[in-house]
């Protein structure tokens, strides 16, 4: 009786270890407050590629996630992903110029840390922030002792928007206005 737990502890045991990558693979969601914005992050072949629902509706197709760097190349290929933090956020915070006093902010946010399979792997966080009416992504660069000094290059992140959609912009002939034209 006693080898038979011991059996099905090794064997469970076994299955975690050997289905962890799978595990990492899985899609992380962030959802809106509401729960009609969506962003989602996934491995692919060791990349970090992510997209953008709303409504249902795809608004960003898999589009991939990457930084160059002058002394070390590329980051993004040959990703493992650590566990995501969630965070939920509703506060306050007061202006001190702008035409409102007082900010009402309701976001949720994910931090997902994503480590290179290398010998000496570099540590990028990705952090997302979804709010009802929008969402927002940065990089950041937690401290770590092989990889102290770094020259940013380009961001090699991509924005994949399905169909033909068209552009509007404002074109200014100065950087000086107040982009209520």
């Amino acid at each position: 009786m006693n080898l038979i737990l011991n059996g099905k502890a090794l064997a469970a045991f076994l299955f975690i270890f050997l289905m962890s990558p799978v595990f990492a693979q899985e899609k992380i969601n962030l959802k809106s407050p509401d729960g009609k914005l969506v962003f989602s992050f996934k491995l692919q072949n060791g990349e970090a590629i992510y997209n953008i629902n709303y409504k249902r509706k795809q608004l960003i197709t898999d589009s991939k996630l990457g930084l160059l760097f002058k002394e070390s190349g590329e980051f993004g290929k040959n990703l493992t992903v650590s566990k995501p933090v969630f965070n939920k956020v509703d506060s306050y915070y007061d202006l001190v110029v702008g035409k409102a006093k007082t900010v009402h902010e309701v976001y949720n946010e994910v931090r997902i840390p994503m480590i290179e399979k290398t010998s000496k792997p570099r540590r990028i966080d990705l952090i997302a922030r979804v709010f009802n009416d929008g969402l927002a992504y940065r990089y950041e660069f937690p401290e770590q002792t092989h990889w102290k000094e770094y020259t940013l290059i380009d961001e090699n992140s991509t924005f994949d928007i399905p169909g033909d959609p068209g552009v509007r912009t404002l074109l200014f002939n100065t950087t000086n206005n107040a982009h209520e034209g």
